[in-house]
């Protein structure tokens, strides 16, 4: 789709670290990762809104959830954590590049709060 560069980890250590020499400007997350879930890193890097973290420079970064899970009580989890976008396995590519858009253009407010991180759970706005 002419992202580029690309940027791969194998896992959220190493994704931390490329993340700290790179800061991205997207980030595509697989809930199961091996160690450290992606739900774990989505809640460290969303945490250094409200206690900065060297680490993680733009605690506002998109963030797209890849997952084989569609419990409703797991999505509900992965906007908890604050991810912006949720996408089910198998996924077409239309649907991963309808998630991105989403994340990267029609962006929510972010909000940071002690009991939540992330972008604004609600894809509506109040009308009057």
């Amino acid at each position: 789709a002419g992202f580029s560069p690309l940027t791969v980890a194998r896992d959220a250590e190493e994704a931390i670290v490329q993340m700290q020499a790179n800061p991205p400007d997207l980030i595509l997350l697989d809930w199961g990762l091996p160690g450290m879930s992606g739900i774990d890193l989505t809640e460290m890097i969303r945490a250094a809104a409200l206690k900065p973290d060297p680490r993680f420079s733009n605690p506002e970064v998109p963030i797209v959830m890849l997952t084989a899970r569609q419990r409703a009580r797991d999505v509900t989890h992965a906007r908890n954590a604050g991810v912006n976008e949720f996408v089910v396995k198998p996924f077409s590519t239309a649907s991963l590049l309808k998630a991105i858009s989403w994340a990267l253009v029609k962006k929510r407010r972010f909000v940071a709060t002690e009991a939540f991180a992330g972008p604004d759970r609600r894809r509506r706005t109040a009308t009057t």
